[in-house]
């Protein structure tokens, strides 16, 4: 199971960062995921003697632009869309792993324990510092339930793979003091110095540092400062 066969001890993590147990945490995540649906009952299958493999697309993310704001090109609009919406941004490094069904009982969702690098954005109250870590859910996952395979996929969003460092915007979930993470706001930090959306659709942005870690960075936090008006946000 790549990407999450790797990742170890996430329910121990879970229950001492949150505050709740970890089967707390993942009854609120796995009602996070309405409108996630294959209509395959997951544990009937199972129980059957099948495994279950299906993967589903979502639409991508529609940035749009009031044109009369006449709005600047710097830093990209698009950018600015998903920044004004997110509740958190960091650069964090996937360390440990567990899938669960999600309330439906017919998709996955994925909860990581992600370690904190730095901190582009915090919204308040939650209390993000750089070297904690936090729990970040997500729709899909790869499991074993009744001895038999289950992996559900979203299209553009693979797994998160451990020893990996990501740049994730992402939306607070007070009820358990956890996050998720969104395609349209992952991104790969290459060890070159690069950065690779995640989604296909994100390459529709148009900023012009993202062949550059750095300079991309440089902008992401020109689109934290800079003011909402004129960008409809959007974070799927």
């Amino acid at each position: 199971m790549k990407g999450v066969s790797m990742f170890l001890l996430l329910p121990f993590v879970l229950a001492f960062n949150s505050g709740q147990s970890p089967e707390a945490i993942k009854a609120e995540h796995a009602k996070q995921y309405s409108d996630y649906h294959t209509g395959v009952d997951i544990g009937r299958e199972t129980r059957a003697g099948n495994d279950v493999v299906r993967g589903m697309e979502i639409a991508p993310p529609l940035y749009a632009f009031d044109r009369s704001e006449n709005l600047p090109k710097y830093p990209d609009p698009g950018l600015r869309s998903i920044a004004c919406v997110a509740d958190a941004i960091i650069l964090g490094l996937p360390i440990s792993a567990e899938t669960g069904v999600t309330e439906a009982g017919d998709f996955l969702f994925t909860d990581y324990v992600v370690s904190v690098k730095s901190i582009i954005k915090a919204r308040p109250p939650e209390p993000l510092i750089a070297g904690s870590r936090i729990v970040i859910t997500r729709p899909g996952g790869e499991t074993k339930l009744n001895g038999h395979e289950v992996r559900m996929t979203v299209a553009n969003f693979p797994l998160l793979e451990s020893n990996q460092q990501y740049l994730l915007f992402l939306r607070y979930l007070p009820e358990t003091n956890t996050y998720r993470a969104f395609r349209s706001g992952t991104f790969i930090l290459t060890s070159k110095g690069g950065v690779a959306p995640i989604d296909n659709s994100a390459q529709k942005l148009g900023a012009k540092s993202s062949q550059r870690q750095d300079a991309f960075l440089t902008e992401v936090r020109a689109a934290v400062s800079a003011p909402c008006s004129g960008v409809t946000p959007t974070l799927n």
